[in-house]
């Protein structure tokens, strides 16, 4: 919906041709945050989640490590909800 969007990270579907990421996460269209997510690094799989979610589409989003302020990571949620 806002492609290059500077506040926003590239996000495709899974099987999109248009994709041409070194690093990216992997995770279903419908979960909540952090669970059945899968983190690529260099094209090379570091990390994953469980969880029961996974059975719909997936897709690929860019990665971007977030900042760390003393023991904890900041992420702020927002969802677009439209009609």
């Amino acid at each position: 919906m806002c492609p290059h969007h500077p506040n926003l990270l590239s996000a495709y579907f899974i099987n999109d041709p248009a994709i041409n990421l070194s690093n990216y996460v992997v995770k279903p269209l419908f979960s909540i945050e952090g669970e059945n997510i899968e983190i690529v690094k260099e094209c090379e799989k570091i990390a994953q989640s469980a969880g029961p979610y996974g059975a719909e589409k997936k897709i690929v989003q860019k990665f971007y490590l977030l900042p760390r302020f003393f023991d904890s990571y900041t992420v702020i949620v927002n969802r677009l909800i439209h009609d």
